[in-house]
């Protein structure tokens, strides 16, 4: 992967997040984000200074969890297409010589 297009990624992530603070309702949570967002303002609101969901080191571990999943969605696709490929190939083979 290019070193620079994680960044590109990243900015994704982060406009998807101001996009859902925009419309957050912690009475409807629609998507991990808001989840996510439930449990940030949680723990700032509690002072739970030590939480991985606390300040800037929330952000960016929300930053590194969305990238994390992003790569297990490429990765379990790419795992989809080679199990169709396979299956493709053994179903629609010739039949062996008899």
């Amino acid at each position: 992967m290019n070193p620079y297009r994680h960044q590109e990624i990243f900015s994704l992530f982060e406009e998807q997040y101001i996009e859902g603070e925009k419309s957050f309702d912690p009475a409807e949570m629609r998507n991990f984000v808001d989840m996510y967002m439930a449990e940030r303002k949680r723990v700032t609101e509690q002072g739970l200074t030590e939480s991985s969901f606390y300040g800037s080191m929330g952000h960016h571990n929300y930053l590194n969890t969305m990238f994390d999943l992003f790569l297990v969605q490429i990765q379990t696709l790419s795992f989809h297409q080679v199990l169709q490929q396979t299956l493709h190939r053994l179903v629609l083979r010739p039949p062996a010589p008899s």
